[in-house]
Formats: structure tokens, C-alpha cells, sequence
């Protein structure tokens, strides 16, 4: 078999191409601008979002795109950290009058968050996006990461400081709760309280 246009010319970006098994589905990892170049327009800044894993190449936001997301997640791009898209090629897009295609996202309905495997802790470093999509797929809240960091005295997120803390808090979250004790008296277990608490 002969090469293929995307093995041709390699895109740094999701594209087409990348769908051709159907739909993917990734976590926002951060939300970023930055110049990308293109032939058509030079060098021009877009949105680009990255994805949690390194496994998906980061995808050009257009405003459609970044609309849809919007309406799910909220206007401020740091809430979208940790959340679920499927991005996917749809075929009914037109393009100066032609039947093009592009990329689209949605949100999946009804989907559950992806669990991550459990971290392997004493690694590299994280930054701030990172450590916020890790802590996001086992249920932490960036506002739980600050408010632990502001505990110890932080002001802000330093990667080296801070990455062992944020691993802290998932391995604890990652634990098994403890004290199912009630089952074995036959007693019901009380209903559970949502605790935003960080213990530190």
C-alpha cells in the first residue's frame, strides 16, 4: 500500500485523519493561545486544546467548536479542565460553497467521566493544567487544589513544590473508603454528606 496524504504531510493538530476508526473521546487538559501556521493564513494565533494522556494531538478550537463547549462548561476555559468532549469529523460541513467536512465536538451524553489508573507517583513534575486534569478524574476540583496550597501557606502553584501535594490528595481519593462496617451488623449505612473539605 502507498503512503496516505496524512503520512504525506503529518498535521501537529487533530484533523480528519485522525477519525478514522470514528468518534474520539478525550479529557481537556488546558486551554491555550498560541500562533499556528497554516498556507492559507500565514501565522495567525488560535485556541488550541490539549488533552490529558499525551495521546491525542491538540485540537484547533474554531468558534463553533469553542461555542458548544461553552454551553456545557461554562464561559471561563479553566472550568473545562478535566471535562469530557468526543470530537469527530462531520462530513455535512461546507467550505466556500464546497462539501468539505470538518471537525466538530459534543459532549457526550450521559457519559461518565473517564477514571484515570492510579498515578504513579515520584515522576516528573506537573504543571498547573496537568496536576488540575489529574486531580479532575478522580473528582477534585481545581478550587480543592487551591484551597490545599493556600492551607500550607502557597500563593501560588510552583511544579516542583507542589506536583508530590496534588499526587497526595488523588492517591487519597483513590483509597477505598474506609468503615463498611454497617453492612456486616446489618445496619443501613447513613446517607452520604458531600465533604468540599481538603484535610491537611
Amino acid at each position: 500500500m502507498g503512503i496516505t496524504v496524512a503520512q504525506a504531510f503529518p498535521s501537529n493538530y487533530m484533523g480528519k485523519e485522525d477519525f478514522a476508526s470514528g468518534p474520539i473521546r478525550c479529557v481537556i487538559s488546558r486551554v491555550a493561545i498560541e500562533p499556528v501556521k497554516s498556507e492559507d493564513e500565514g501565522e495567525a494565533n488560535k485556541v488550541l486544546l490539549y488533552f490529558a494522556g499525551g495521546v491525542y494531538k491538540p485540537l484547533i478550537c474554531n468558534r463553533t467548536n469553542w461555542t458548544t463547549i461553552e454551553e456545557a462548561f461554562g464561559p471561563d476555559s479553566d472550568q473545562w479542565v478535566g471535562k469530557t468532549i468526543e470530537v469527530y469529523h462531520d462530513t455535512s460541513i461546507m467550505f466556500k460553497g464546497q462539501r468539505k467536512g470538518g471537525t466538530r465536538v459534543r459532549v457526550p451524553a450521559g457519559a461518565p467521566m473517564p477514571v484515570s489508573a492510579p498515578v504513579a507517583f515520584g515522576g516528573p513534575v506537573w504543571t498547573w493544567a496537568q496536576a488540575q486534569a489529574e486531580a479532575a478524574a478522580v473528582g477534585i476540583s481545581k478550587d480543592q487544589i487551591v484551597a490545599a496550597l493556600k492551607a500550607g501557606g502557597a500563593t501560588n502553584f510552583v511544579p516542583a513544590r507542589d506536583t508530590a501535594k496534588v499526587q497526595d490528595m488523588i492517591r487519597a481519593a483513590q483509597q477505598p473508603p474506609a468503615g463498611d462496617d454497617f453492612a456486616a451488623e446489618g445496619e443501613a449505612a447513613p446517607a452520604p454528606v458531600e465533604d468540599t473539605s481538603i484535610p491537611f
